[in-house]
């Protein structure tokens, strides 16, 4: 497997989410917010991006109203045992209710570089209100 070469830790969900976010309330991606050149988030901790997006959304007067949905897509590690965390992680940093957030694993079936274990990638659905 190829090793990743991303700017912060890499984690596919919380870059998911953040991008859906921004694309829901159409005000770019998560590039536009934590640029990889910017030396301040090397490293970091990609669920703190959810963190450092808050104020956005509280500035475009913005709430989850009804869900974040996340599939993650890979061969391994395995999703479930760890959803209830995600989950919580991701509702603490956006500070919605744990309701609105959903995060599941699917393996793809052996199919194309996350089902053989090459790739992890995510889908995500936001749902927001613009108040």
């Amino acid at each position: 497997m190829q090793e990743s070469r991303t700017h912060s830790d890499g984690d596919v969900v919380a870059h998911a989410i953040t991008d859906a976010l921004a694309g829901a309330l159409g005000i770019g991606s998560l590039g536009d917010y934590f640029p990889e050149d910017d030396p301040a988030d090397q490293d970091a901790r990609s669920i703190e991006f959810l963190a450092g997006f808050r104020p956005v959304m509280e500035r475009e007067r913005a709430e989850v109203v009804n869900l974040v949905d996340c599939t993650v897509f890979c061969d391994g590690p395995q999703v479930g045992p760890v959803a209830d965390s995600t989950r919580n992680n991701i509702a603490d940093r956006l500070g919605c209710d744990l309701r609105r957030i959903n995060v599941k694993g699917k393996s793809n079936d052996g199919l194309g570089p996350e089902g053989q274990g090459e790739a992890i990638s995510a889908t995500v659905l936001a749902q927001v209100d613009v108040g």
